[in-house]
């Protein structure tokens, strides 16, 4: 696959589970190698952020259970050598990522929507200008899935480059202002959202944003039924 993206947008990698989403951002964050091709993080200005340009929430957790959300915070000052929040701008920073309640928690004791969020804070702190999220969004309720669309947009107006990953349709329509559609491991579609749902033909059945991507997906009408293979379908004894 070839593609671009951009700072200031928010792209959204879309694809069904095992269409090789995660993949590619463990390949652009360097942690699975590249059997050919290259991947490149072209940063603004100088590289006086290169250290720490790059943010990177996986799908599986990555905290530590026994420090607790402001210890977390302390921790990325005390790697990338930042200067220390005062009291106020640590308390206004927690607050506006919605953890100041649970700024003294260990976060082994969180939820795993504040955990994210926990990781993101991490990220941010540490002043990347690129932010790779992986499935973000998953497992979230819909309180913390609206949060956390809140705080991805901010960052996205706020100029950073943010590329997130879903199998999730709404999500994507949601968030996404530039998509990208994968499908075992191969690109299928990149453009806008726009462009994306004149791919398909919406009926009372499927929006827009289904029919689009039933039509760039591999079919799945050639599979067998589960119904042949049904116990109560079988001829009695």
């Amino acid at each position: 696959m070839t593609l671009d993206v951009r700072y200031g947008t928010i792209t959204c990698i879309l694809g069904p589970n095992g269409a090789g989403k995660s993949t590619l951002m463990r390949i652009l964050v360097g942690h699975e190698a590249i059997s050919h091709g290259s991947a490149r993080i072209a940063l603004p200005g100088d590289d006086t952020f290169a250290n720490r340009a790059v943010g990177y929430v996986p799908d599986s957790s990555l905290v530590y259970p026994l420090l607790t959300v402001r210890e977390h915070l302390r921790l990325v000052e005390a790697v990338y050598d930042l200067g220390r929040f005062s009291q106020t701008q640590e308390e206004h920073f927690l607050e506006a990522l919605g953890l100041d309640e649970h700024a003294d928690v260990l976060a082994s004791k969180l939820s795993k929507g504040l955990k994210k969020r926990l990781m993101l804070a991490c990220a941010v702190r540490q002043g990347a200008r690129v932010l790779i999220l992986d499935e973000p969004f998953d497992g979230l309720d819909p309180a913390g899935q609206e949060m956390l669309m809140f705080l991805v947009e901010q960052l996205r107006d706020q100029g950073r480059c943010v590329l997130v990953s879903t199998h999730r349709l709404d999500i994507a329509e949601r968030v996404a202002d530039e998509l990208i559609v994968l499908d075992h491991g191969e690109l299928v579609f990149s453009g806008t959202p726009a462009q994306f749902i004149r791919l398909g033909d919406a009926s009372g059945e499927r929006t827009a944003f289904e029919a689009a991507f039933a039509a760039v997906s591999h079919r799945t009408a050639s599979r067998p039924r589960l119904a042949d293979f049904d116990g109560m379908s079988e001829a009695a004894p």
